[in-house]
């Protein structure tokens, strides 16, 4: 480069200082830059930064068993987790067909009966499972819909 000879600046030469940093949460940071030198010290202008929450939120959903037998049990599972820096709140809906009925949930203070609904904060880096235990109430190949943050998916347990 020109403008460097000898590992100093010529005068009267512009030089480019490029700043790159890599945060560590969210939120809005004030920052002013110094450079300082052998006979100069320059301040920067005062530049604001917002940081967005990163939440990156993987699940997986199970059931424990393919086929049970009228009136017995069969436990739906989702496994959450969040790999990101902030906390999310969580939306689970573990929606059985008919003919498996709502029997038990884990989780009861963050569960809506009404809507069939969990609201759950997940901090960062931790995980959560979520379960619901069901019975089946009358024969036949029985859908149970998973909505995870609006992330679908069904599974099937056969009642017999």
């Amino acid at each position: 480069e020109k403008w460097i000879k000898n590992n100093k600046i010529i005068p009267n030469e512009k030089a480019i200082l490029n700043v790159y940093i890599t945060p560590n949460k969210a939120g809005t940071f004030k920052n002013t830059a110094t450079l300082t030198g052998d006979s100069f010290n320059k301040k920067s202008s005062l530049t604001s930064l917002k940081v967005n929450p990163a939440v990156e939120v993987k699940n997986s959903n199970k059931i424990n068993t393919k086929k049970i037998r009228k009136n017995k049990y069969v436990t739906a599972y989702t496994t959450i987790k969040n790999y990101g820096t902030s906390s999310k709140n969580i939306k689970v809906r573990i929606s059985p067909s008919k003919g498996l009925k709502t029997y038990n949930v884990n989780y009861k203070t963050k569960y809506s009966k009404k809507t069939n609904k969990w609201i759950v904060k997940l901090p960062a880096k931790k995980s959560v499972t979520l379960k619901m235990k069901l019975k089946g109430t009358s024969k036949g190949t029985k859908k149970v819909a998973f909505n995870v943050n609006g992330k679908k998916q069904n599974k099937y347990v056969k009642v017999v």
